[in-house]
């Protein structure tokens, strides 16, 4: 991982916090009145690598940190970001994938 950009931070926190979807594939989680997001950032769409995940506290000011970023393993993030999702959901969290379906990490592909 290399130092981002403070631009770059702040773009990538209004996609992951409710900016538009693009060329990203994301989960809401809940937990009571708790959220977290995770985000597939891919700067090179609609190519799947290189790409980030993204990990983010919704309403409690913490800025989105990179958990695994890749530069030429091909399903590698989305790997990586649906086991995160499925240990989540594992630790009682509720998600739901970016389509707006109930989808989560375990069925998407």
């Amino acid at each position: 991982m290399n130092a981002k950009s403070p631009i770059r931070v702040l773009g990538l926190a209004l996609l992951v916090v409710g900016g538009p979807a693009v060329a990203a594939d994301a989960w809401t989680c809940t937990n009571g009145d708790l959220e977290r997001n995770v985000t597939i950032y891919y700067p090179q769409a609609p190519q799947r690598v290189p790409c980030e995940v993204y990990y983010s506290k919704r309403d409690e000011h913490v800025i989105p940190r990179v958990l695994w970023d890749a530069q030429r393993d091909a399903g590698y993030c989305e790997a990586r970001a649906a086991a995160f999702v499925t240990r989540l959901e594992s630790l009682g969290w509720h998600c739901v994938g970016d389509d707006g379906g109930t989808d989560t990490a375990a069925g998407r592909k």
